[in-house]
């Protein structure tokens, strides 16, 4: 299952999903992946060592302020042989930095109910921006400087 689009910059986007890929060779078929607006995926890289995301290099650089689809068309296999739907698709954009009550905590939770110690942060993002909270921190203590801080989350997530 395709879980998440992260752009790293105007031109690289990596793609994450739930289990290790299948990868013969150190590339995967870039026309197994295909994005609207007229924008060509030039290389397909597997991350390792897990696998579980591919590096799409493309072949124009994206835009502000535009919401792109990637869909996946090709023949992806997980390491057990299990096939990708073909025609999964997931929305991206390249993000905009926030300002002050952009995104605000909805909801807090220090004892979530899963099977975690984590706690439950919910997000709303009030503006018509897409934010990658990868690039925020959560902090804890009192007055202007917090006594630790900690990512929102690992490798990005993008804020519609």
């Amino acid at each position: 299952v395709l879980e998440k689009i992260v752009v790293q910059d105007e031109k690289n986007i990596r793609v994450f999903f739930d289990e290790p890929l299948y990868v013969s060779g150190d590339t995967l078929n870039p026309m197994f992946f295909s994005i609207d607006r007229g924008i060509v995926c030039v290389s397909a890289k597997p991350i390792p060592p897990d696998y579980k995301s591919i590096l799409l290099t493309l072949s124009e650089d994206l835009e502000q302020n535009l919401i792109y689809t990637l869909t996946i068309n090709g023949l992806v296999e997980d390491c057990v042989g299990n096939m990708m739907h073909q025609g999964l698709f997931g929305e991206f954009a390249l993000p905009n930095q926030p300002v002050s009550n952009d995104i605000i905590i909805n909801e807090l939770l220090f004892n979530s109910l899963e099977s975690t110690d984590a706690p439950y942060i919910e997000l709303y993002n009030r503006s018509d921006k897409v934010i990658d909270i990868g690039n925020l921190y959560f902090g804890v203590g009192n007055g202007d400087y917090p006594k630790s801080v900690v990512p929102m989350v690992e490798d990005g997530w993008q804020l519609f």
